[in-house]
């Protein structure tokens, strides 16, 4: 970085970015350096999500959107064996922190700005690592092992096709062919056909219990070919699987899967009935102790219509404290507002769709979460 930049993010650190701070920064170190001071602290702010570090690195908008968190690049490293791992496109260096910190790395990309702020971002936590200016994509990736983060801006298609990211999905599948280990970053909402589970790995990332991604493995030491569930927190996996069998009416307890144990067709192993048409809630005779579930002991259940369940809340003395639907064009809001008079202890209502009736029923959250949700709760360290 230039030395007039460096010296205007260290003056206008904790200054407001108004007219008055923005021109006299301009006047001591000039109007560029000045808006990329201003603008560094901006996105070093929003960076704080991803990086406990963040208000000592470099960003740049492109580099940091796409930027892995620290808790996920912590667990990318880990999926690969000993030795040198290549960072096929290194951006600002999320990934490549954590490659570094668990042994020899290298880094390609070809904005200099994004390897300058890489540079730097290895110099605060005290890392090395090779950077290079260049197109990875015309290296040799025989024997090697590489991590790859295609670029995938800009949603739509070009978020959920793999071939329509940059490098296209046939170019790495080319390159890593005779790799030792790759694995490729795509979005959870890549489509099947784009994954191909039942030829190759694919693991679906849950983070904070959201499905953050899915990660494609390939070269001669790849896992063998399926799909799983990755719980980051835990380091739980389930194995893909066939759908449960479907039911219209819960029993004694519903149980609200995890995103990512969802989208790998995971649920199968739980020997339940899925509640109603959309996959997702589970439902059977009692509580389950579980990272991939969340579950809910039923009060009341019937038809989906006002008059009914303001009845059944009114009675049970229940005040709702939240929505929660599957498969129905109802809005949670909409509900909530319809309910909000209703007073007493507090519970969650439940809709979903069977066939072209819908459903709903009362429900209250377990007390007894699963050991890695009670630890993750009292922590307050949610992963980002």
């Amino acid at each position: 970085m230039m030395e007039a930049q460096m010296a205007a993010l260290a003056h206008v650190r904790g200054l407001e970015a108004n007219p008055r701070n923005i021109l006299e920064a301009g006047r001591l170190f000039g109007d560029e350096a000045a808006r990329w001071a201003f603008g560094q602290w901006e996105l070093r702010r929003r960076a704080s999500v991803k990086f406990a570090r963040a208000a000592e690195m470099l960003f740049t908008r492109d580099g940091l959107e796409m930027a892995s968190g620290e808790p996920a690049a912590a667990l990318h490293a880990g999926l690969f064996q000993a030795g040198e791992v290549m960072d096929a496109a290194c951006g600002i260096g999320g990934d490549l922190l954590a490659l570094a910190a668990r042994g020899v790395a290298s880094g390609f990309d070809l904005s200099p700005e994004h390897l300058a702020c890489a540079a730097h971002n290895l110099r605060v936590h005290r890392l090395s690592a090779t950077l290079r200016q260049a197109d990875s994509t015309l290296e040799d990736w025989s024997g090697r092992q590489v991590w790859v983060d295609p670029m995938r801006r800009g949603g739509g298609i070009r978020g959920r096709d793999p071939e329509l990211h940059s490098p296209p999905m046939s170019r790495i599948e080319e390159l890593a062919a005779g790799s030792r280990l790759t694995w490729v970053k795509l979005s959870p909402l890549t489509r099947d056909d784009g994954l191909r589970a039942g030829e190759r790995p694919v693991l679906f990332l849950s983070l904070g219990r959201e499905c953050r991604e899915a990660l494609v493995g390939l070269g001669r030491e790849a896992p063998e070919p399926g799909g799983w569930a990755w719980h980051g927190e835990s380091g739980e996996r389930l194995p893909s699987g066939i759908d449960p069998t479907r039911t219209a009416s819960a029993l004694a307890w519903i149980h609200e899967a995890d995103p990512a144990a969802i989208r790998a067709d995971a649920l199968a192993g739980f020997g339940m009935e899925n509640l109603g048409d959309a996959p997702g809630w589970l439902t059977g005779p009692g509580e389950i102790d579980s990272v991939w579930l969340r579950s809910f002991e039923v009060l009341w259940q019937g038809p989906a219509r006002l008059k009914e369940v303001q009845g059944a809340g009114r009675d049970l003395g229940l005040a709702c404290v939240a929505v929660k639907t599957r498969g129905v064009q109802e809005r949670p809001e909409d509900w909530q507002k319809r309910l909000k008079k209703l007073e007493g202890q507090p519970a969650v209502l439940m809709l979903w769709a069977s066939g072209s009736r819908q459903r709903a029923a009362w429900a209250k959250f377990s007390v007894a979460f699963s050991a890695h949700e009670r630890q993750w709760r009292a922590s307050d360290q949610r992963p980002r």
